[in-house]
């Protein structure tokens, strides 16, 4: 009866939190005139940008940066500025919670680089 007891009790504890759910890292590459990068996240998932430079294709370097802008229905927010290869600035990461559509719109004349890991809670 001990051990159906104690069974029961470690089955019921262990079910109680489920863990996130993790996904893999992700990098992509928009190239100079490329379209931008769209990310639709439902209700319980989430986004975390690790890692976002562009790379000017000319020698001229732009004055305005690539961005991340995070729709949430009729609004919408930029959250997020490339940095420039060789530039070091530090940043933390990023985490958008959905619902949300996520969008990464790339500089003409530029490159953009941007690792991104998806999950659900």
């Amino acid at each position: 009866m001990k051990t159906l007891i104690l069974t029961l009790t470690v089955l019921a504890l262990s079910l109680t939190t489920l863990p996130a759910k993790e996904g893999p890292f992700t990098s992509v590459i928009i190239p100079d005139g490329g379209s931008d990068l769209q990310i639709g996240l439902a209700s319980k998932q989430w986004l975390r940008i690790t890692n976002f430079s562009q790379n000017d294709t000319s020698a001229t370097i732009h004055a305005d940066r690539s961005g991340v802008a995070v729709f949430k229905g009729n609004t919408s927010l930029w959250v997020l500025f490339a940095t420039y290869t060789g530039e070091f600035a530090p940043h933390e990461d990023l985490f958008v919670a959905g619902p949300a559509t996520v969008v990464i719109s790339a500089q003409a004349g530029a490159v953009v680089f941007v690792t991104y890991q998806r999950g659900s809670d």
